[in-house]
């Protein structure tokens, strides 16, 4: 994908790059830096993940990757279910147990409904600094809606909520992510007009 350097004159908007290759997490940045001075443009470069439990520090390693060898300012994302009668596995590790045992695998693993959390942090990085934050939503994986599932969220039920994660962000819900979108993005706009950015 076209990476396109960040612009910093007057009132223009900063074009930052979020590197990802999931057309549902880009369209939910593009969708958060509505009505901010940002610009989001997505990049598919191919980043190595350090294998730990701690998803800040994961998504800070990711991120410096990514400056090293975009050298503009970007953004990573990184999210996972932690399911709490298996001590928050498989956390970090959602992705990779998605791909390898698949949605069968995992609800096969439960008795019926059980308590998790969505969490996902973000990162940004420039040249001269680090930010991360971080969001969370509590609710119940529900095994019996693995049907016509295709991602582990069309199985998660958000605490007060009738419908999935991914039913309820086509609407007004807000994801974790896209709230930490939001949470970054105004973070970031205070440094800009701040003249810091």
């Amino acid at each position: 994908m076209e990476i396109r350097r960040p612009t910093h004159q007057g009132s223009e908007e900063l074009k930052l790059i979020f590197v990802t290759t999931n057309k549902y997490k880009l369209a939910e940045a593009m969708s958060a830096a509505a009505g901010t001075d940002f610009d989001i443009v997505a990049s598919d470069i191919v980043l190595s993940e350090v294998q730990n439990d701690d998803l800040e520090l994961i998504s800070k390693n990711k991120a410096e990757q990514a400056f090293r060898i975009l050298g503009v300012p970007c953004i990573v994302d990184d999210t996972g279910l932690f399911i709490e009668e298996f001590n928050g596995f498989p956390g970090p590790y959602t992705a990779y147990v998605a791909r390898t045992l698949m949605l069968e695998g995992i609800t096969s693993l439960l008795n019926g409904p059980a308590a998790a959390q969505f969490k996902t942090v973000l990162t940004y990085v420039d040249d001269t600094s680090m930010l991360s934050v971080k969001e969370d939503v509590d609710g119940l994986l529900n095994p019996n809606m693995l049907g016509d599932a295709r991602l582990l969220s069309d199985m998660f039920i958000p605490d007060r909520q009738n419908h999935s994660l991914s039913v309820l962000t086509e609407g007004l819900y807000e994801s974790p992510r896209k709230k930490a979108f939001r949470q970054l993005f105004g973070l970031l706009e205070r440094r800009k007009h701040a003249g810091n950015l």
